[in-house]
C-alpha cells in the first residue's frame, strides 16, 4: 500500500484507504473511545480492512481506469482484474504498461494486452530464475555482504517509524531548523535504507547479473531459433 504503479494505481490505493477511515471514524465515533484508541482503530482498520478492500476492489478500479485512459481500452472488471498482475502488481514495483495495446483494433486489445502481459510475466519469472542462479555461484563472503546489506535497508525502514537509532539522528537533526520536531517517519526511514540498497544494486551492477541474464537469454533465443529450422 506504500507504493504504486501507475497514477490511477496511487488514487485507487488513496480510495481505498480514505474510504476505510472514514467507515472506521464512522463506527468508533458511535463507542466515543478515547484519542489513543480512535487513532488504533484507524491504523488497525487500515491494515485489516483497507488492504483487503484494495486487492480486491480498488486495484482493478484503477486498472479499469488506466486502460481507458492510457490504452484506449474499455476492458470489464473481470478483464482489468486479470491485467493486475502486470498493471498493479501486489508484491513489487516492476510492471508492463503494455502501452503497444493504443495502437491495436479494438476488439483485438483485450487479447493483445493479455498476451504482452503474460510475456513480461514470463520474462520477470525467467529474469528471477537467472538472477538466484547466479547469485548461488557467488561467494559466501558476497552473499554474507549482500544479506547483510538488505538487513540493514529492512531495519533502518521500520526504525523510521518509531525514531529508533539511526533514525533519531535525522529527526534531531530535522528539528535543529526550527521545525519542532515534525517530521515524517517514513521519510527517514527510507533515508537509512536507500544507502544499503544502493551498496546491493551496485554489487549486483559489478557482478554482471542483469547482462548475465541478457546474455543466456539471447543464447536461448538463439538455440531456439536453430532448432526451429
Amino acid at each position: 500500500m506504500i507504493f504504486w504503479t501507475h497514477f490511477y494505481d496511487l488514487l485507487a490505493k488513496i480510495a481505498a484507504l480514505l474510504v476505510t477511515v472514514l467507515l472506521a471514524i464512522g463506527v468508533l465515533s458511535l463507542f466515543g473511545p478515547s484519542p489513543q484508541i480512535f487513532a488504533v482503530g484507524c491504523a488497525l482498520s487500515a491494515l485489516v480492512i483497507g488492504i483487503p478492500l484494495y486487492i480486491f476492489v480498488f486495484r482493478t478500479l484503477g486498472t479499469m481506469i488506466y486502460c481507458r485512459q492510457r490504452l484506449k481500452a474499455s476492458f470489464t472488471f473481470d478483464q482489468a482484474k486479470q491485467l493486475n498482475f502486470a498493471l498493479a502488481p501486489a508484491a513489487q514495483l516492476i510492471w508492463c504498461p503494455l502501452l503497444a495495446v493504443r495502437d491495436v483494433e479494438v476488439h483485438q486489445k483485450f487479447p493483445e494486452a493479455l498476451r504482452l502481459a503474460t510475456n513480461w510475466q514470463q520474462e520477470r519469472k525467467l529474469f528471477q530464475t537467472d538472477r538466484a542462479e547466479i547469485l548461488s555461484e557467488q561467494t559466501g563472503t558476497y552473499k554474507l555482504v549482500r544479506c547483510t546489506m538488505l538487513a540493514i535497508a529492512t531495519v533502518g525502514f521500520g526504525a523510521g517509524y518509531f525514531a529508533f537509532p539511526p533514525t533519531d539522528r535525522l529527526a534531531a537533526f530535522q528539528a535543529s531548523f526550527g521545525d519542532d520536531g515534525k517530521y515524517s517517519p517514513m521519510l527517514n526511514g527510507l533515508l537509512v535504507a536507500i544507502l544499503p540498497i544502493i551498496v546491493v544494486r551496485i554489487m549486483d551492477a559489478r557482478k554482471g547479473i542483469h547482462a548475465n541474464h541478457i546474455t543466456r537469454k539471447n543464447g536461448g533465443q538463439q538455440i531456439d531459433a536453430a532448432n526451429g529450422s
